[in-house]
């Protein structure tokens, strides 16, 4: 549903960038951990006026739905429970699985233009969905499947004449690399030192200062491996975090995981916001010495933190690289 939004805005109707270009960028951002929406506006503002951009970009894209989220929250641990609150959620439930659906259809018309398109995405789908097959293996072999497929020219589509390797040099010459975008020792250096640090700082202070036990530091661990290797889409890695906080946490219910499911689909922004739930209700249900809306408020906020630092880091070092070699 962003996806297509952030389609529609910067593709159509600002013209910002390009449509090949907007769909390379997707698809690298796809490659990587993290979440889509975030990664995309990063590595676009990134593109279009360097770090400071993609810091702008990317963050700003994750504040509406983190106060959103926020507020979702506090209702859900203040009036959750009333009949207001449950008919609510689920009645929200069904009408979210629709704006999915609808946005994956808009998305698809845009991008699925062969029948060579349509049939590995069906494949992938039959894969994933099916038999369990790994995304990472999926998204190997439709790469490797591109590949081949565009060196023999199975990729033209209809009205578009001009072979797959002049448009790709035409492209390139439109889109020159500026200074920013070129990598450097010197910047891959500055770039890697700073955003491990912001990462990793955090961690270590609440290790050394609240110990392994603590719901914060057990926060902050579970979504920096989340950070670091949640491949397979939002809702593969939303399962995942789900699963760990039912068991062995017990931070909240199967049904509450649910619940959280459908309020991440309400909130402007990725659907990624489910694990600012998902801290929020850790630390609320656990606050120690703290009032437990305080606990939640930065449980929520330092999950927050944790899935969106690695994704400045992904874009501004692997990045340059990228734009290098495509």
């Amino acid at each position: 549903m962003q996806l297509a939004a952030m389609y529609r805005i910067l593709v159509e109707e600002k013209r910002w960038i390009s449509r090949n270009r907007f769909l390379n960028a997707l698809n690298y951002c796809l490659a990587l951990p993290g979440p889509e929406g975030q990664l995309l506006a990063a590595y676009v503002g990134w593109i279009k006026h360097g770090v400071l951009g993609g810091m702008l970009a990317g963050g700003l894209v994750l504040v509406p739905g983190m106060i959103c989220m926020m507020a979702l929250s506090y209702g859900y641990v203040t009036g959750g429970d009333s009949t207001i609150g449950e008919v609510l959620l689920y009645g929200l439930k069904p009408a979210i699985l629709v704006i999915v659906i609808e946005a994956t259809i808009r998305v698809a018309r845009q991008v699925l233009r062969t029948q060579l398109m349509i049939a590995l995405a069906a494949l992938a789908f039959i894969g994933t969905f099916f038999f369990d097959l790994s995304f990472v293996l999926v998204v190997i072999g439709a790469a490797l499947t591109g590949f081949f497929a565009g060196l023999l020219g199975f990729f033209t589509v209809p009205g578009e004449m001009t072979p797959p390797a002049f448009r790709h040099a035409e492209g390139r010459r439109q889109d020159d690399l500026p200074e920013h975008i070129r990598p450097t020792v010197s910047r891959l250096v500055r770039i890697a030192v700073l955003w491990l640090a912001l990462w990793f700082i955090p961690i270590a202070a609440l290790i050394a200062a609240l110990g392994l036990d603590n719901v914060f530091t057990q926060i902050a661990i579970l979504f920096s491996k989340m950070a670091a290797l949640s491949l397979g889409g939002p809702y593969a890695v939303n399962s995942y975090v789900a699963a760990h906080a039912v068991e062995p946490y017990g931070w909240l219910t199967r049904n509450e995981a649910l619940d959280g499911l459908a309020l991440a689909e309400l909130a402007p922004g990725p659907v990624i916001l489910f694990q600012q739930f998902v801290g929020f209700l850790a630390a609320y249900r656990n606050p120690g010495m703290l009032p437990p809306l305080l606990a939640g408020t930065l449980g929520g906020l330092l999950s927050i933190w944790i899935i969106s630092i690695p994704t400045f880091l992904w874009i501004f070092f692997v990045g340059p690289f990228i734009e290098t070699f495509r």
